[in-house]
């Protein structure tokens, strides 16, 4: 029986960065990464970038993980989140 949810695609840069698409693979990451280790996201500043409906969101992230302040690029799409990409500093 074939699931109706989106397919879990992990794509790998040369840098080792994972991007994730769909539903599942995000969900599959939230339970490996740091997302979901008790994790605090507090937002810092949020700015436009020049593509439509993109922003860049710096948080500062706590827990039992990675503790810092990164920066997010945000893409919308008919007002609801189509992508996050955590840039590189």
């Amino acid at each position: 029986m074939r699931s109706s949810r989106p397919s879990a695609r992990t794509a790998r840069s040369t840098t080792g960065a994972a991007w994730r698409t769909g539903t599942t693979a995000s969900a599959r990451g939230i339970a490996t990464d740091n997302i979901g280790k008790q994790s605090h996201f507090e937002l810092i500043d949020i700015e436009r970038e020049t593509a439509p409906e993109t922003y860049l969101v710096h948080l500062a992230v706590t827990g039992n993980g990675f503790n810092g302040t990164s920066p997010f690029r945000f893409t919308l799409r008919d007002g609801l989140i189509q992508s996050v990409v955590i840039v590189p500093d």
